[in-house]
């Protein structure tokens, strides 16, 4: 077993404290739970998420026409900056 050590704000150790205690359980056990919960459950939606907002930018990249950097600004003034 591999000892972590964490910081916690204030309002959020407390808060572990007292779901571990309702659960009769210890700090350091209630966190194990709750990583080996999350393991076992990815968050959902994160994968289509993903592809959803892909797909949209895609469809908006479609719909852009006549974009152009105008004036054009010349390569020598562009090293001169």
């Amino acid at each position: 077993m591999t000892v972590l050590t964490i910081e916690l704000s204030d309002r959020i150790a407390v808060l572990l404290e007292q779901r571990a205690r309702a659960q009769g359980v210890s700090p350091s056990q209630h966190v194990s739970q709750l990583l080996e919960q999350s393991e076992k459950n990815p968050p959902a939606g994160t994968d289509d998420d993903r592809t959803e907002a892909k797909r949209r930018m895609n469809e908006l990249f479609d719909q852009v026409t006549n974009f152009r950097n105008d004036p054009r600004i010349a390569r020598g003034d562009l090293y001169e900056r």
